[in-house]
């Protein structure tokens, strides 16, 4: 499959599926969607998927980016140590002064 490893991990030398949309239904701001943390009664993904809530802006999506892609990257952390970590990545990367760029028309 695209985007996976033969023991079912990621390939970090691709990037995952990003989709962008509100994920109200979700109560999330975030999802990682991946091959081994896939119930065995749901159909396997077809590759990595990082999805995003659209209504995100500033620190708060960076953070949430960084987040999900731990997950991805790494899915042996626990979700304590994903959050802490990726607070703490998004924090450096913002005093950089990293942003977004909206493209205008």
């Amino acid at each position: 499959m695209p985007g996976f490893r033969k023991d079912g991990s990621v390939d970090l030398r691709k990037l995952p599926l990003i989709v962008e949309r509100p994920l109200m239904r979700h109560a999330a701001d975030g999802m990682a969607t991946q091959l081994l943390h896939t119930e065995p009664a749901e159909a396997p993904p077809d590759q990595p998927k990082l999805e995003i809530d659209s209504r995100l802006e500033g620190r708060a999506r960076l953070e949430t980016i960084i987040h999900e892609a731990l997950h991805l990257a790494c899915p042996w952390m626990m979700e304590a140590v994903v959050l802490k970590v990726a607070r703490y990545i998004a924090m450096i990367v913002w005093h950089l002064e990293y942003r977004r760029e909206i493209e205008r028309d």
